[in-house]
């Protein structure tokens, strides 16, 4: 005889697997409408499976129809500036193949999420949703000569995003610099367009 415990664990693997099998099903409807949903937090793992499956959609394109626009969908609070970087470099090379690449934002385009947003051919975002960018950030520890370098490195990656950013905003490297010095530079959806994050809100 089950312990009231046990019961309260107790799942009907039928449950579970209509679950997947829904799920599958969903993944594969938006798959084949080319649309890749982007959430949460920028991990490793995260930014690994949105890359697999971007160069996917986009090696499919390019073979069956290279005038259809691949759709992402973000709301992501950002993360690692190279777990990024790899999504980024990612829609850069689908856009090099003649694909466009359509970035709607819908809640949260916050630090490194609002860099990789530039890499769409169109950056739309609600009139909702939230932006935010601010320098980047790391905790270092060791000798001094060690969190020395690290600044460095930090500067010169700092430098490469406000390059990103200058090139779609038409604003200066400086002066990009000089707005991320901000500890968080919050923007609401009309204050983006301004400032050239994005291109409409829809």
């Amino acid at each position: 005889m089950m312990s009231d415990d046990e019961h309260d664990f107790d799942i009907d693997p039928k449950s579970v697997q209509d679950k997947s099998v829904f799920m599958d099903k969903v993944d594969q409807s938006l798959y084949d409408a080319r649309v890749h949903i982007l959430h949460g937090e920028l991990t490793e793992f995260t930014c690994y499976e949105s890359a697999r499956v971007l160069q996917s959609m986009g090696l499919k394109v390019s073979v069956e129809d290279p005038a259809q626009t691949i759709r992402i969908v973000l709301n992501s609070v950002g993360g690692g500036v190279f777990n990024g970087l790899l999504i980024f470099d990612s829609i850069a090379a689908i856009r090099r193949r003649g694909i466009d690449v359509f970035v709607e934002v819908r809640g949260l385009a916050a630090s490194m999420a609002a860099i990789l947003l530039q890499a769409g051919t169109k950056r739309v975002s609600s009139k909702y949703t939230r932006f935010m960018l601010h320098e980047v950030s790391d905790i270092a520890f060791g000798k001094t000569t060690e969190v020395e370098e690290q600044a460095i490195e930090l500067r010169k990656v700092n430098g490469m995003l406000a390059q990103i950013l200058a090139a779609r905003t038409g604003k200066s490297v400086e002066e990009i610099e000089q707005k991320m010095r901000k500890k968080d530079l919050w923007m609401s959806a009309a204050e983006a367009l301004a400032f050239g994050l994005i291109d409409e809100v829809v």
